[in-house]
């Protein structure tokens, strides 16, 4: 009977290691802080209250975007590239207003957690053009009275998007475009 113990004493082990692993990396994923995100942990957005300008378009300076998470990927020039959002109800898809891709890219939604760029929600493809009303089908729901931001990335030409291999499409000035909205509470 002792090597019966011992083998239900170290697959019990075995089990409660693998618990508390699962347990770790399930408060990381929540609180945004896995190493995938870079160093720091994230980007942040500035506090304080998005500014919109007439007709719902969100200034992209004004919005005080800082892009940490975007830094470490190079960036893909963009001359031209925009994007429209604005209050939204929260659901399972986000709207985008208006979309202008220099090139064939992604329009992303990412939330917005304790003032920083976080995990992106989902992504609609695009060919280059310019696009009204665009909806972005979203794996996890938007929530009422909650930030977010769009962000824009240059498609890698393989049809799938991918955080780490789509570069962000960025300005003249080389920040990325990134548009803040807001849900309705």
């Amino acid at each position: 009977m002792k090597i019966f113990d011992t083998e239900v004493r170290f697959v019990v082990m075995v089990a409660v290691a693998a618990a508390l692993i699962l347990a770790v990396i399930i408060i990381l994923w929540f609180t945004n802080t896995l190493p995938i995100f870079g160093e720091g942990g994230r980007a942040s957005v500035d506090e304080g209250e998005t500014k919109v300008q007439e007709g719902g378009v969100v200034g992209e300076d004004e919005a005080g975007i800082k892009s940490g998470l975007l830094e470490e990927l190079a960036g893909v020039a963009g001359e031209g590239a925009s994007a429209v959002a604005s209050l939204q109800d929260a659901g399972s898809s986000a709207l985008v207003n208006g979309v202008n891709l220099p090139q064939d890219g992604w329009v992303v939604i990412h939330e917005v957690v304790s003032g920083h760029v976080a995990n992106a929600l989902g992504a609609a493809r695009r060919d280059a053009g310019n696009y009204e009303e665009v909806v972005v089908p979203l794996l996890r729901n938007t929530e009422p009275d909650r930030d977010y931001v769009v962000v824009l990335y240059a498609d890698n030409g393989n049809g799938a998007f991918e955080l780490r291999a789509d570069q962000p499409i960025v300005k003249e000035n080389g920040d990325p475009v990134i548009v803040p909205f807001r849900t309705r509470p």
